[in-house]
């Protein structure tokens, strides 16, 4: 695919970067009092994405149902196929719903439909998948580095999405981006989300957990509405860092507002072979699990007769008497008895 290059007068990045302040960032509660206005101006519209989610999650989440019904029976082709085209439609469903959902909320002051929104991410809708991978590949690769440097990175990251809907940047130019505007305000930034998050969280929480008090105190089977509730709520916390982020992102322009791809010298290398590894991390990470899995498993089990009979014969009596066998002891009378009975057996054959 090939990728946008936005070249432009400018001074080099580092001495740019270098002398840095970071700009004039809005303070946390003004970042969430803008959320909270921003998403009750577009309430009506975002509620469609819930519709529009659940659409796409539900054939998915129906197959899944009949797959696991179909353990006892047998797993048929068909049904795996049915799987995985629904889940694929799911994915498709969702990289769409989120697209729009950022585009809407960046053009919280114009007039956009839910549908105008969507249209724009059905149009960019591989940008928005491509930018995605790409962030997600280079932040597997730095989490191997004890997980920190994969944090920061996806900090560093966090406006590929709004540089995108807001400057048509897609693919590696839309992550050099971000990593343009954040750096100089990465602490200050960082902060805001923590704060903002713990806040809104904390504050759908209560009201969560009002609701279910309420309706005990009045008597209203209320589990299935409190929890319909709670998940509104969160939700709406997530529109509400989506927007507080769109707002930062848009301060961070206006300090920064030259890009050059040229400017960034090793850094475009390094975000690419971060890229390319990350492609192996998941077999990477899958061996290493698996390797301890199969650690632990043959880790010595408590000994049985079977285990007991089976050790006899591989080991063709190196250990120069049954009962040196490890586990021997906490057998039965029977059981030793048993194993003594097949050891002569074998001597016989032997001879």
């Amino acid at each position: 695919m090939e990728e946008q290059h936005n070249h432009q007068p400018a001074p080099e990045l580092q001495p740019e970067m270098a002398s840095a302040t970071g700009g004039q960032l809005p303070g946390t509660l003004k970042l969430i009092d803008n959320g909270i206005n921003t998403v009750r101006a577009k309430f009506g519209p975002l509620c469609i994405s819930l519709v529009v989610a659940a659409l796409g999650a539900f054939p998915f989440i129906v197959t899944m149902m009949f797959f696991a019904q179909s353990f006892e029976s047998g797993i048929s082709i068909p049904m795996i196929a049915a799987v995985a085209i629904t889940f694929l439609l799911m994915m498709v469903v969702g990289i769409l719903n989120n697209g729009a959902i950022v585009h809407l909320i960046a053009h919280r002051d114009q007039q956009y439909s839910y549908m105008d929104s969507l249209r724009w991410a059905s149009r960019n809708i591989i940008s928005i998948a491509w930018i995605g991978i790409l962030t997600m590949l280079i932040v597997m690769t730095a989490s191997l580095a004890l997980i920190i440097p994969g944090i920061i990175l996806s900090f560093y990251m966090a406006f590929s999405l709004p540089v995108l809907v807001k400057e048509g940047r897609t693919g590696l130019d839309a992550l050099l981006r971000s990593t343009q505007l954040v750096y100089g305000a990465f602490w200050k930034i960082v902060w805001r989300f923590f704060v903002i998050i713990v806040l809104v969280t904390v504050l759908s929480i209560i009201v969560s957990f009002a609701t279910s008090i309420l309706f005990s105190v009045f008597g209203v089977p209320g589990e299935v509405i409190s929890e319909f509730i709670g998940f509104l709520l969160q939700t709406v916390v997530g529109w509400v860092i989506i927007a507080a982020v769109i707002e930062m992102f848009e301060h961070r322009v206006a300090h920064k507002p030259v890009y050059d791809r040229a400017n960034f010298g090793n850094l475009v290398l390094t975000y690419k072979i971060a890229a390319i590894v990350g492609l192996f991390v998941p077999f990477i990470v899958g061996g290493a699990i698996l390797g301890t899995v199969m650690s632990i498993m043959s880790l010595d089990e408590p000994a049985t007769y079977d285990g007991l009979i089976e050790q006899e014969l591989n080991r063709q009596f190196e250990t120069g008497s049954i009962e040196a066998l490890e586990g021997f002891e906490d057998l039965s009378e029977e059981e030793q008895a048993a194993i003594r009975d097949f050891e002569r057996q074998l001597e016989l054959i032997a001879q």
